[in-house]
């Protein structure tokens, strides 16, 4: 191993007293479980839980590589069959990520690991999904794309957060939750194919027509025009609601409020420094490489926390597989020295690039091996194996 482990046998021991309280169902929920029930009892019973998380996983993650190849700097005009594949790709995760649970229970393969990788993978399709609206709308480089990023990111901490510090998992806000947020984006990747370049002035009243104009000057037309105007706000006041609403809960009912602030604290430092890294080049030089260097440090940040919270294990207020992040962004806040540019005879553009090739090369190997050892760990002490349900012997099957 190259770096020392994050869990220890004796920590997981914990892990098979970790309890799970799952939130109230949204409306959508209730009207999706038909469907979600008749697609969890077509699953084969030998096949672990696991292996639908992940294949959930390998669907948003090949959506969101999608428009990364076909719009690498979030503007591009993308081939027609573009949209239709990536909202596919999104519904094929949602669905799967519904229906694991379903079939953990159905087959009596519920375990604290499925629980685990259930909720590590929302730190990797939190991130798909933020990349794949900024795609549909064409944000590009702007601070839309930061937004739209911090503000998935943050809600997948805060959810965590809270379970951390008061025992209770939430994923919902009054009518709204993860379901009506995943197909939110369904609806955003097919406004591209559906508007196109549509004219939405032309179509709506008389009287509100002048301000719609004005509007679309700034904020384009058919697709990307739909969710700055409609999509976009709603989704982000629920968003901004939800997460305000958790830190209140946080902050009334921790066990120590002391030490939840400080992890408050430190993530806005996160989000701060993630502001800095967006502004000072890392979005300017090629904005889809930024997501994929935010994608991986959030991931590494989660997938710590997520631990500490299902082993109750302490969960420090520096993480310091991020040092390099936050040194990254402490130069490129003063910005490069000239001298250190030109003893490196690379221009301003080759250095930033070569920062970020750096940061994705280190976030890479480090979330691996994070991945790898905390599972194989895991596997071993709990007797639970990954991607498929052990057949029962006579005895058991008798015992029933």
């Amino acid at each position: 191993m190259l770096f020392p482990p994050y869990l220890h046998s004796h920590e997981v021991e914990r892990l098979q007293l970790y309890k799970y309280t799952s939130s109230k169902p949204t409306p959508l929920d209730a009207l999706l479980n038909p469907f979600w029930n008749a697609a969890a009892a077509a699953v084969p019973k030998w096949l672990s839980p696991n292996t639908l998380t992940v294949l959930g996983l390998l669907s948003s993650g090949f959506g969101a590589a999608l428009c990364l190849v076909y719009a690498p700097t979030l503007t591009e005009d993308t081939p027609t069959w573009v949209w239709p594949v990536v909202a596919l790709t999104v519904f094929v995760y949602q669905t799967l990520d519904a229906i694991d649970g379903k079939h953990a229970r159905r087959t009596g393969a519920s375990s604290p690991l499925g629980q685990l990788v259930d909720h590590g993978c929302d730190a990797f399709t939190a991130c798909f999904m933020g990349i794949v609206c900024c795609a549909a709308a064409k944000f590009g480089a702007s601070m839309n794309t930061f937004a739209i990023l911090m503000c998935l990111q943050t809600n997948t901490f805060v959810w965590n957060w809270l379970e951390l510090h008061t025992d209770r998992y939430t994923t919902s806000f009054g009518i709204f939750g993860v379901t009506e947020g995943q197909y939110t984006v369904i609806v955003a990747c097919l406004m591209p194919l559906v508007l196109g370049d549509t004219d939405l002035v032309a179509m709506a009243p008389l009287a509100a027509r002048p301000y719609l104009s004005q509007l679309g000057g700034v904020l384009g037309t058919g697709g990307a025009f739909y969710w700055h105007t409609f999509l976009g706000p709603c989704w982000c006041t629920i968003d901004v609601l939800l997460v305000a609403a958790t830190v209140v809960e946080v902050l009334r009912k921790a066990k120590d409020r002391l030490q939840a602030a400080g992890h408050l604290f430190w993530w806005l430092v996160y989000v701060y420094a993630s502001y800095v890294f967006f502004t000072r080049g890392g979005a300017s030089f090629h904005v889809g490489w930024f997501c994929v260097v935010s994608t991986v440090h959030f991931a590494i940040y989660f997938l710590r926390a997520l631990a500490s919270t299902t082993c109750k294990v302490l969960f420090a207020q520096i993480q310091w597989p991020l040092l390099p992040f936050f040194a990254t962004t402490v130069l490129l806040s003063a910005g490069p020295p000239s001298a250190l540019l030109h003893q490196l005879g690379m221009p301003r553009d080759q250095f930033i690039f070569t920062l970020m090739t750096g940061l994705t090369a280190w976030g890479v190997v480090y979330l691996g091996e994070l991945i790898v050892a905390n599972v194989r760990t895991i596997c071993r002490v709990v007797e639970v194996p990954f991607w498929r349900i052990p057949a029962k012997t006579p005895k058991e099957r008798k015992r029933r």
